[in-house]
């Protein structure tokens, strides 16, 4: 990917431009905003919907480290990214009940 020289791509943006809607419209602003919105009326500006980083190789990715994951899981590691880490006693406790040996972490 190469960035152009005067083009900004910055999150925070989005998220003033998407405040400003809802400012504007006195409430939660939907998507896309309107074609004659005062931000998509300048040339350096692209406008993409949310998925617009969701290629098939991210896809890809995102699959096999899931199975990856899943993988470990049943091999008794401990899963890098738990997303509610205080179940793990819990899940190590049965996880040795069930396979006879306690996991690692």
């Amino acid at each position: 990917m190469q960035i152009v020289a005067g083009v900004l791509v910055i999150a925070v943006v989005v998220a003033v431009a998407a405040w400003l809607v809802i400012r504007e419209a006195g409430r939660i602003a939907k998507e896309p905003p309107p074609a004659d919105h005062p931000l998509l009326q300048f040339d350096n500006v692209l406008a993409s919907p949310h998925t617009a980083g969701v290629t098939r190789e991210a896809r890809m990715n995102m699959g096999k480290i899931a199975a990856e994951q899943i993988l470990d899981a049943l091999d008794g590691k401990r899963p890098p990214r738990i997303v509610n880490p205080e179940v793990w006693p819990a899940y190590a406790k049965r996880f040795e009940q069930t396979f006879g040996f306690t996991p690692e972490g």
